[in-house]
């Protein structure tokens, strides 16, 4: 199996910039609202983010306090070797009740220590105290584990170095004896190796590396694997059976040694080495060979793996190096069995520490612990935080454990025991008396983590306000306070909105009450010119179905009884699924079969049938279901029947498995009888299914006692034991031995939070005297499969964890009801009277309890911080279920005999716990039968019953209710707006199920900026830098201005002491326009030629760049030098100076008629310099693409090659097209890596289908200094290019994609592939097809000669591995074949990874696509992962996105949303966008937007946008002048133009080319180019990507400067200032001239390097520089003049001069 891991590197390189600091997120919502006497629970998560985040909170009077991480201290004797901890019932989910110590005696031997837990709370003060067994026989040991409810120690024996295990039991006994040990003879550890054991379930693995440390870096020795199974015989000995791993690695070569083992229970081994990376093994059944995936650029450290769920095939997985961690979710089931990952960079981990680092992982943490501190981070089931770093602790650890329950880490430094429980970081706060006023306190957090030199802190003021404890159905009204204007706004938060920008806005954050009902958003136009448009409202419950059952399936028979399942577990669902793309599983029974269908969430179509089970049973009274971890699907039912023969009451429960997905209706079932010759009746109570495990809960009647018994069974051993029909003859059956004679009445459990642990809900009877006492307990029990082999088979245990007690009660029973979320467990309790109470107690505090329990005499209550929900009436509660997120019950509202469902969320203050009430209307009414509930990625499915449907409904309901709010430009708008408001109405449920007209109403204030044609500071006085020594600076201006900026206007600033002017060079300066060519301007290119000369310049600057554009028309090409001065210094009016007399050649084209060709493409080959032109032609009637080789440096064509096309492409659903249409060279593309790509449209003949669009994709290399290859059919001609057809064809289908249709390229890697041709390189090189089209995303189809069938897809990856044989071909005189693949090319293409991409900008684009471009080079991490950037057109608008795929095999991994580049408005469409990187990474990205006016409606503007990498978070080299313009808390980030420029366009869609200088002499120049081509004219422009600020001298003034040195220059800095003006772009919106005044910024500078001449203390420069000044300008004319000149007399006469 080949393995393939979704990294997420994104987060890796953004380490830099996002460690290390502490930010502020959901500020608006800063109002708290607390009930007096409640326990408030603040999440510091909801607010700050950042690194290791310690807080404090001020005032101290405050009554807020910190719950973070508990901490115990213990001591320990001796010197620590290792240390483990006890899994309860041999399950690693479950922690035991002891710690075990394994310490090296000061005399010699060794000492096993042991502890047990404290009997209280906190449960952290932990001693290695109990000397629990000593070794004395002379061996080195290594490391301690626990298994079996034994002690494992890995020693080595003395004399022989042989490996040996001492086992020792862990059963409480007066002399612990040692059980046995067993030598392994095969293994020898040799003095001062790294021995590492872990020992789970009934596996044994151990690590040996022999070797040493050079300069940090391991050289190993040896490297070995030793994997045992411990067995138990009949006579019950032990015996060790060596397991052998196929293939395994050569442990013998330097770098592939063996780093980390991490095992799991049911015989999963994961284990890394150095250099291949993470391996995967199942122990029960090895694989013929064993497949590595290493996703790093150094050496894999370590592995750590975590069972996040029942299935056996799901784990969560860590694997390590000296970059960082790496760890996500593994499905080892899956063909790529890693669904996601995150990428958490750190240094704490190095390759000195390999194998001294310990990695803890549940779904709450991940752990990483060793000599350079604890460093905890959020796990899967904890998405905080952003996967940045919880809690650092700098401690020197030698050895630790961990308790995974309840996440408890024990270590030890020196003699000193530390132990650390952690929670999430919260505040609390009790506040017993009301207030009248807003009260406030203030956070401050503190950024640190391992390596940190410095921390930032940033601060938060929060408001609250204390109520009373009486609870109503009113929603609070209050004033929410924003901190930042120190104002308070009425009825809502303040959000910043800028136009064009989305805000969420969340009512459960804003609104404190139960069940808040909110009215569909409106605005105010009285109070705003502004258009606030909503989108995206997701509303509350919609009892319409979403998703229904196709009656057709079912022939209209009704629905008796029906229950939903998620067709996989919620945290895959969760963490891995695309949104809103959730399926459900529902089974439903009509009057004579059983049918499974699965539907599809948030989509309004019937569900499709799976399977059908025939039945012949009255009413089932229960579902179950689960997938089998043999890829099958179980599927449980239960009834219960009256024998009228036996005169009995028979309980029934029914098992089938069947395939999924299946397209059959067969299935496999078993039935069981829960009768019983000594019982007068059986019943089935209670029946579920978690994967293979199945539990029932039944009663038995004997003698008029009815009892009621839990039992668990293995699914499979059911069905492959065919001759057992008694369940209790399974080996997997165990049953509740239930010691304390409670009475069980009914178990639940939550998967994904709780694993497999099964709550029981119990309570017994105590009669003392007359009086009967009543005590209630929640207990909670482990089934676990697989124990231990005994002669072949699997023993299986369940075993209680723990019981406490719930409540208690005098003379009447209670009922209790126990459902248990992420978050806690909810206990309703219904009296005998029927009153009920609803409590809430947090997950964190109860868990301890449970599990301590068996430390503690009695069983302990439940803690007493449990919390009341108000249940506002409700009465006759029939029914509770639970999800994964919410509490249901089922009850009648008060004054009400009709039934609704309450729904309860777990929130700060219980005022918002009712989160919302299910309630239909008087002809629908919900019926009183059973409901189920089930957990998706955005929201929970809900089915039940209604009397108006007389059925089942389905219902879905959201974990939040929020809306969208976009501002969009009023017709109206001519000024700045300040504010604007969106008003909804709100009300409680519980007063009016429907929103009444006179609800209360609500605003949400928004402080609203206009970005799109009036420019405003972001602040009025700003320090910007200093003045380098070469007198200017450059900086963003996006740091200080908001807007659209046009233009900028200097007004020079002085000071009392020195005399400066100031000078701006814009961002866009437009250079003069060259004549009109003869013909349409087809293509552009340009590049920078260094010359070799140096050409001495005034000023001292060394000139040596020359600029030549090409412009290509179909019939020619033209060829314009530039001289290049290297900006700003040399800036003069232009940077560029156009060359007279430009020098037009004339290719040598075919000789065919005008106009009948298509030229669409000249590029500038990178390593050989040449110019190469393609267009394409007909020969013989035959059509061609001729590519031309030019050589610059020359002026020589070198080359034309001619590449005929088969013109009988076959086309989709159409075999024999020959001679059916003709094809046109529509477009062609140039990756700098030496691909090209040519795409054909296919016209037809006859017939009303669209131009089919055809890919071909060529390999180019080109060398203009030696001949690599001779010319087909002519040996003794040679030629300098090599073009090569790479890969198939391929097609677009010609039906349903609309009128746009286009092919993206794009490339994947940067290395050129051939270069000069003369060097074997190793790295493959890798582009990319993506389809576009207006209408359909999947638009791609790889043509295959055999099959007609493919299923179109989104796109291509395409990979050329370089090697010998392929090098062969450059460096030799081979004859390539252009007719046919080259065989030595073709064999070493990777089989292309299709892609078949959803969304692939997200749903910023949803309406369509109409252009995709590249921004430029690919950013690859570590060796594994390739970044794209790429700019997506939609409706006008660009998105840049960051597309990852994997550089092994091109697979796809995810799209993420950079940054939205804002256009003029929505009346200004984005018409053509060019981007490129330069050399250093930085991205540019230029745009024509449409701007007409009445006069002019050709008008357009080419909007700059500069470097973009810091606004889009493309890499961390952008500049970091101001902040970028981002949308607080908002989805768009917003980047605008720093500069533009406004013409009248010829052309609808104009030629745009962006081009990079490249590095000059080491440096890089920061002007690029632009070529505009606007159909027969070409316009060059410098478009800079900074406002560059020059200071100058000013000659006409005197005095300013106190000359008291003799040096020339002084370093005594000045302070300067200048005012800096920008104006915005003009556009018209519906014909109304939008402009502003602009905004006006002081810029403040410094500036040193100053002149001095001591001899004119009355000047500040010596007037003779005057006169140097003057012969420099003179002697500057006259070397241009004569560079000119000779540049002009050197070039060889045209082809044709015009």
């Amino acid at each position: 199996m080949q393995f393939t891991l979704k990294l997420a590197f994104i987060l890796a390189y953004l380490h830099e910039t996002l460690s290390q600091t502490c930010r502020t997120q959901n500020t608006e919502y800063n109002l708290l609202t607390i009930v007096n006497g409640e326990t408030f629970r603040l999440p510091l998560g909801d607010y700050f983010l950042g690194d290791g985040l310690s807080y404090t909170v001020t005032p101290s009077t405050s009554p807020f306090t910190q719950k973070t991480v508990v901490v115990g201290q213990g001591t320990i004797q001796g010197k620590i070797i290792s240390s483990t901890s006890s899994y309860f019932n041999n399950n690693p989910n479950i922690q035991g009740v002891k710690y075990y110590a394994l310490t090296q005696s000061t005399g010699g031997g060794y000492q096993i220590y042991q502890s047990q837990l404290p009997t209280g709370a906190p449960f952290t003060q932990i001693s290695y105290t109990t000397n629990f067994a000593s070794i004395n026989t002379g061996a080195t040991c290594y490391q301690i584990n626990f298994i079996q409810n034994m002690i494992v120690v890995t020693c080595s024996a003395q004399g022989t170095n042989q490996l040996t295990y001492i086992f020792f039991s862990a059963s409480p006994a007066p002399q612990l004896q040692q059980l046995f040990n067993q030598t392994i003879a095969s293994a020898t550890i040799t003095a001062g190796a790294y021995v590492q054991t872990q020992a789970v379930g009934q596996y044994i693995v151990t690590q040996i590396n022999s070797g040493a440390y050079d300069n940090q870096a391991y050289s190993p020795a040896s490297s070995s694997l030793y994997i045992f199974q411990l067995t138990l015989s009949v006579t019950q000995s032990y015996n060790l059976i060596q397991i052998l791993l196929p293939q395994s690695p050569d442990a013998n070569q330097n770098t592939l040694f063996f780093t980390g083992i991490s095992l799991q229970e049911n015989g999963i081994l994961f284990f890394t080495t150095y250099q291949t990376g993470l391996s995967y093994v199942n122990l029960q059944n090895l694989p013929g060979t064993i497949q590595s995936f290493n996703p790093f650029s150094t050496g894999t450290l370590g592995v750590s793996s975590y069972s996040v769920d029942y299935s056996s095939n799901l784990f969560y997985l860590a694997i390590w190096s000296a970059e960082g961690i790496v760890a996500g979710v593994y499905n080892s089931a899956n063909a790529v069995p890693f669904k996601s990952a995150q990428v958490i960079s750190t240094s704490q981990i190095t390759e000195v520490q390999m194998f001294a680092t310990q990695v803890y992982m549940n779904p709450r943490f991940l752990i990483v612990v060793n000599s350079n501190g604890i460093s905890v981070y959020p796990s899967i089931l904890n998405d905080i935080n952003n996967w940045q770093l919880l809690y650092f602790m700098p401690l020197n650890v030698l050895s630790s454990a961990f308790d995974y329950y309840n996440n408890i880490l024990v270590t030890v430094q020196g003699q000193n025991v530390n132990t650390y429980q952690f929670n999430n970081p919260i505040l609390t706060a009790i506040i017993s008396t009301p207030t009248s006023t807003v009260q406030n306190f203030t956070i401050t957090a503190i950024a640190s983590m391992y390596g940190s030199n410095s921390s930032q802190t940033c601060t938060l003021t929060l408001y609250y306000n204390v109520t009373s404890n009486l609870q109503t159905v009113e929603i609070f009204q209050a004033y929410q306070v924003n901190s930042s204007k120190e104002t308070f706004v009425q009825w809502g938060p303040l959000f910043n909105l800028y136009l064009g920008s989305i805000q969420n806005v969340n009512i459960n954050k804003m609104l404190i009450g139960p069940a808040i009902l909110a009215g569909f958003p409106t605005t105010n136009q009285a109070y705003s010119n502004i258009d606030i448009q909503f989108s995206n409202v997701l509303s509350t419950p919609q009892i319409n179905s979403p998703y229904r059952i196709n009656s057709n399936l079912i022939v209209g028979q009704k629905i008796l009884y029906s229950q939903m399942f998620y067709d996989t577990s919620y945290i895959v669902n969760d963490k891995t699924g695309e949104q809103f793309k959730d399926t459900y599983l529902q089974l439903v029974q009509v009057s004579n079969y059983i049918v499974l269908f699965q539907c599809q969430g948030f989509e309004d179509q019937p569900c499709t049938q799976i399977a059908n089970i025939p039945v012949d049973i009255t009413l089932v009274e229960q579902f179950a279901l689960s997938f089998s971890s043999n890829s099958l699907i179980n599927i449980a039912y239960m009834w219960n029947d009256f024998s009228i023969k036996d005169q009995i009451s028979v309980g029934h429960i029914t098992i089938c498995q069947l395939t999924y997905p299946s397209t059959t209706t067969n299935s496999n079932c078993k039935t069981y009888n829960f009768n019983s010759k000594q019982a007068v009746s059986t019943n089935a109570l209670q029946i579920s299914l978690a994967q293979d495990s199945f539990y029932v809960l039944y009663t038995q009647t004997v003698d008029e006692v009815a009892t009621n018994y839990f039992s668990a069974f293995n699914v499979q051993e059911y069905f492959n034991a065919a001759q057992i029909t008694d369940i209790t003859s399974l080996q997997s059956y165990c049953q509740y031995l239930n010691t304390n004679n409670v009475v069980i009445t009914s178990f639940t459990q939550n998967i994904p939070a709780y694993g497999n642990v099964i709550f029981l809900n119990t309570y017994n009877i105590v009669i003392t005297d007359t009086i009967t006492n009543y005590y209630y307990y929640v207990t909670a029990i482990n089934y676990n499969g697989g124990y231990l082999s005994v002669v072949g088979q699997y023993s299986y245990v369940l075993d209680e964890i723990g019981s406490v007690q719930t409540n208690d009660n005098i003379t009447a029973p209670f009922t209790n009801y126990y459902q248990f979320t992420i978050d806690g467990m909810y206990i309703l309790t219904l009296n005998s009277k029927g009153n009920s109470t609803l409590k809430f107690y947090p997950r964190v505090d109860l868990l301890p309890s449970i599990f301590y329990s068996k430390t503690q005499q009695t069983t302990p209550k439940l803690p007493v911080n449990g919390i009341t929900l108000e249940q506002y009436g409700m009465t006759n509660i029939v029914q509770v279920a639970s999800s994964a997120r919410f509490l249901y019950v089922m009850g009648q509202p008060v004054g009400s005999n009709t039934y609704s469902i309450y729904v309860y969320k777990n929130t700060p203050t219980s005022q918002n716990a009712l989160y919302y009430v299910i309630s239909t209307d008087a002809n629908d009414q919900i019926i009183n039968a059973p409901f189920s509930v089930t957990s998706a990625i955005q929201y929970d499915g809900i089915l039940f019953k209604s009397r108006g449907n007389d059925g089942y409904r389905n219902s879905i309901l959201l974990p939040e209710f929020e809306f969208a709010v976009k501002c969009n430009l009023n017709s109206n708008f001519q000024q700045q707006i300040e504010y604007s408001y969106v008003i909804f109405r709100a009300t409680s449920q519980l007063k009016n199920t429907k929103l009444p007209q006179t609800a209360q109403e609500y605003w949400a204030t928004f402080e609203s900026i206009n970005l799109i044609s009036f420019t405003k500071e972001t602040t009025t006085i700003a320090t910007v830098g200093d003045i380098s020594s070469s007198g200017y600076l450059q900086v963003d201006p996006r740091g200080y201005f908001q807007g659209n900026i046009q233009s900028f206007v200097l007004s020079n600033g002085t000071n009392s002491t020195t005399f400066y002017f100031f000078n701006l060079t814009s961002p866009v300066v437009r250079q003069p326009q060259t004549t009109n060519y003869q013909y349409p301007v087809t293509a552009v290119s340009a590049y920078m030629q260094i010359s070799k000369e140096q050409t001495q310049l005034p000023f001292a600057n060394q000139q040596n760049q020359y600029w030549f554009t090409f412009v290509q028309t179909d019939r020619l090409v033209y060829v314009t030098p530039y001289i290049y001065y290297n900006p700003p210094q040399d800036f003069v009016d232009n940077s560029t100076i156009k060359i007279n007399y430009p020098l037009i050649y004339k290719l040598p084209v075919l000789d065919i008629a005008p106009n009948s060709q298509s030229c669409p493409l000249i590029f500038v080959d990178p390593q050989s310099k040449g110019v190469v032109s393609v267009c394409g032609t007909k020969i013989n009637n035959k059509f061609a693409a001729s590519f031309t080789l030019f050589n610059t440096l020359t002026q020589q064509v070198m080359e034309t090659k001619i590449i005929f096309l088969d013109q009988a492409f076959p086309v989709l659903n159409q075999v024999n097209l020959t001679n059916n249409g003709s094809y046109q060279l529509q477009s062609a593309t140039y990756l700098d890596i030496g691909i090209v790509v040519l795409q054909f449209k296919y016209t037809y003949n006859f017939g009303s289908s669209p131009p089919t669009l055809v890919v071909l994709p060529f390999l180019y290399t080109s060398n203009l200094n030696q001949k690599i290859a001779n010319y087909p059919n002519n040996t003794n001609t040679y030629f300098y290019q090599f073009i090569q057809p790479i890969q198939s064809v391929y097609q677009v289908p010609n039906s349903n994609l609309g009128s746009e249709i286009s092919v993206t390229v794009f490339q994947l890697t940067s290395q050129y592939f051939g270069g000069l041709n003369t060097q074997n390189q190793t790295s493959p090189m890798s582009f990319g097809l993506l389809c576009v089209s207006d209408t359909k995303e999947e638009c791609l189809i790889p043509y295959s000669t055999t099959s007609q069938n493919q299923s179109p897809t989104s796109g291509v990856v395409i990979i050329i591995n370089q090697g010998t044989t392929l090098a062969n071909v450059f460096s030799t005189n081979t004859t390539v074949n252009f007719t046919q693949p080259n065989d030595s090319i073709q064999s070493l293409i990777v089989t292309p990874f299709q892609i078949s991409l959803f969304n692939i900008v997200s749903d910023y684009t949803k309406s369509s696509v109409q252009q995709v471009v590249q921004a430029g080079s690919p950013i690859q991490f570590s060796n594994a992962i390739s970044e794209v950037p790429l700019i997506a057109v939609s409706q006008g608008t660009a998105y840049v996105f960051k597309l990852q795929f994997y550089l092994s095999n091109g697979q796809y991994i995810q799209s993420l949303y950079a940054c939205t580049l804002l256009g003029l408005s929505n009346q200004n469409p984005i018409k053509q966008i060019s981007a490129s990187s330069s050399n250093a990474g930085q991205y540019q990205v230029v745009a024509v937007v449409a701007n007409p006016i009445p006069s002019n409606t050709q008008q357009v503007t080419l909007l700059n946008y500069g470097f973009i990498n810091q606004q889009c978070q493309i890499n961390t080299n952008a500049v970091t002048t101001g902040k970028p313009i981002t949308p607080q808390d908002g989805q768009e980030v917003l980047v605008t133009s720093i500069g533009a420029t406004t013409y009248k366009s010829a052309e609808a869609t104009p030629i745009l080319t962006l081009m990079q200088p490249p590095q000059v002499n080491g440096q890089i120049s920061g002007i690029a180019r632009t070529l505009i081509s606007d159909n027969s004219v070409i316009t060059l422009l410098d478009t800079s990507p900074y406002l560059t600020i020059s200071a100058y001298p000013n000659y006409n003034l005197q005095g300013g400067v106190t000359l008291n040195s003799s040096v020339l220059f002084s370093n005594v800095t000045q302070n300067l200032s200048t005012s800096i003006s920008a104006m915005s772009v003009q556009t018209y919106v519906n014909n109304q001239l939008i402009s502003g005044e602009g905004g006006s910024t002081i810029f403040q500078l410094g500036i040193s390097q100053i002149p001095i001449n001591s001899s004119f203390p009355d000047s500040v420069w010596d007037r003779k520089l005057w006169g140097q000044f003057i012969w420099g300008s003179i002697l500057f004319i006259i070397i241009l003049g004569t560079i000119g000149y000779l540049f002009y007399k050197s070039q060889p006469q045209p082809y044709d001069r015009f």
